[in-house]
């Protein structure tokens, strides 16, 4: 059985956004009964190469990828974004082993076809287990991977254990259930949101809200982000050190 708990991560500098704040309130209202678990600057775990080299250039998004799989290892649970949307309750799917959803029908063209924004897993299931360990064995502390270590890397693990065309309706690739768009992902990033993309089938929305891009940087934050790239090259720790005091002073 997958725990009775949502788990979301939230780091750097900046505080949630409100509407981000609402949807986690929202969840609580809609299950009552669940643990919400917020992984925050305090609570990710430094010990891995992985985060401490994209918590010191500012790669919240990559400490995220991590932490969210170190999260359902270690715990299980259902990991969200904070922009996803609660259409329903969740407690249908705590029996199956793991889920995943499909963002998109194309097979081919798209290297990410399983997204990770909504992922729910049992404690010790294999396949955050095994993304945790690449992030820690294979990437060795790089950040420099473009989008192989969210849904490229999930779909990947999904790929190599036979994961080859879209079904519209639940697929199992060994005990992982990988749902339809409409499930969770019944609009492209690239599409403007409306009501009408939910079904009687839709537990979630991802909104898309591309939280983790930069669209202003100072005179400041741009040179602390070179200080920080030039340190991170030939003293790691000082530059680690750097960015998490930048990210608790805000």
């Amino acid at each position: 059985m997958i725990p009775k708990t949502i788990h979301y991560v939230w780091v750097g500098p900046k505080p949630l956004p409100e509407a981000d704040r609402q949807r986690v309130d929202a969840w609580r209202h809609m299950l009552p009964d669940w643990q919400i678990v917020a992984w925050d600057n305090d609570k990710v775990d430094y010990s891995s190469s992985f985060v401490r080299q994209a918590y010191s250039v500012r790669a919240w998004n990559r400490v995220s990828d991590y932490t969210r799989m170190d999260a359902l290892a270690r715990f299980g649970g259902v990991y969200l974004d904070t922009d996803v949307d609660l259409i329903k309750s969740l407690d249908p799917l705590l029996s199956l082993k793991a889920f995943l959803g499909f963002q998109t029908d194309d097979m081919n063209s798209i290297t990410d076809p399983v997204n990770g924004a909504v992922f729910g897993s049992e404690p010790g299931h294999w396949l955050p287990t095994s993304i945790r360990s690449f992030f820690n064995n294979e990437l060795d502390g790089r950040t420099d991977i473009g989008a192989f270590s969210g849904p490229g890397l999930i779909s990947k693990f999904l790929r190599e254990r036979g994961l080859s065309e879209y079904c519209d309706e639940p697929m199992t690739i060994g005990d992982v259930t990988i749902f339809p768009k409409r499930v969770f992902y019944p609009y492209a990033w690239d599409e403007r949101y409306s009501p009408d993309v939910v079904t009687e089938d839709t537990y979630a929305v991802h909104r898309w809200a591309e939280t983790w891009v930069v669209r202003k940087v100072t005179l400041r934050k741009k040179l602390e982000r070179a200080l920080l790239k030039r340190f991170s090259l030939y003293a790691p720790e000082l530059a680690f050190r750097m960015s998490y005091n930048m990210a608790k002073r805000g």
